[in-house]
């Protein structure tokens, strides 16, 4: 999804088919050594990919050369999440007992490690750019910590239902949550105050997406996208698509804020003109 390409990064799958083209051959798979990729995340420049394998540890990819550049061990229960800062100096990681790790891309040093006891990192967002990282945990909270230090900015938790995917928005002003029961929770980043609740026609969300300009923010439970004025806290447009939501991002355009929206093998593109104008638009013929 980086410099305009309709790409959706959080497909694990798409990730790995463009590296190996980009490679021209696929590059060496912890599988072939009784490990596997249970999570990954590529860097907006699209030179690094960091893997978490079911062994706990990191392995960050040069994708231009294929080579491995470090081989972490930040963790000492199993990954569920990771990601790459904008900037591409760090790498943050999740686990299952409620542990954020933050480590140095360029010499693989562990910078600073955060325990949250007794639960479970469901989801990790970063600000583009590159000074807060916000995790989502499995008992129902959410902390915006400093990337450089760790430092604790706020804590965070949705008033009703059970939390399922959250994120920064892009200017780092906005923090917005999603629920099983289908609301949507949207903060102040700045201030930690909550400035709307809002109710989706969807049962349980599991992506979100926030325009560049945090002027709209997207929702999307199972068949169901909304769109949001997350100033006015009110509902722009309701969709209801033929397949399942898989996948979420914005990209970068000179005219109006244009939404790809991934539902298995196929890529929906939105446009978002202003006000409650929200239109589908065809999408392009993949690249051969």
């Amino acid at each position: 999804g980086h410099n305009g390409q309709p790409i959706v990064w959080q497909s694990m799958r798409l990730q790995r088919e463009i590296r190996n083209a980009r490679l021209g051959a696929p590059m060496p798979n912890p599988s072939a050594i009784g490990r596997w990729v249970v999570c990954e995340a590529m860097s907006a420049d699209e030179n690094t990919v960091a893997a978490g394998c079911n062994d706990d540890s990191v392995e960050l990819w040069d994708i231009q050369t294929g080579t491995l550049l470090h081989q972490l061990k930040p963790h000492a229960a199993k990954l569920a999440c990771i990601d790459i800062t904008p900037d591409a100096t760090k790498v943050v990681t999740g686990d299952a007992k409620g542990t954020v790790s933050v480590c140095d891309v360029s010499s693989g040093e562990t910078l600073h490690v955060t325990e949250h006891p007794g639960s479970h990192v469901i989801g990790l967002s970063k600000s583009s750019d590159s000074k807060t990282v916000l995790a989502a945990f499995f008992h129902n909270e959410l902390t915006l910590s400093d990337l450089s230090t760790g430092a604790r900015i706020h804590t965070l938790s949705p008033g009703s239902g059970r939390l399922s995917c959250a994120v920064i928005s892009p200017d780092g002003k906005l923090i917005v949550a999603g629920c099983t029961n289908g609301t949507v929770s949207v903060w102040d980043a700045r201030s930690g105050a909550l400035k709307h609740t809002l109710h989706s026609r969807a049962t349980w969300l599991t992506h979100l997406a926030v325009a560049p300009d945090s002027q709209v923010i997207v929702s999307a439970g199972h068949k169901v996208l909304s769109f949001w004025d997350p100033q006015l806290g009110v509902l722009q447009q309701s969709f209801h698509l033929d397949a399942k939501v898989t996948g979420l991002r914005f990209v970068p355009t000179d005219d109006a804020p244009k939404l790809v929206v991934s539902c298995g093998e196929v890529v929906v593109h939105f446009v978002c003109l202003g006000g409650n104008d929200v239109k589908a638009e065809p999408s392009p013929p993949p690249n051969h």
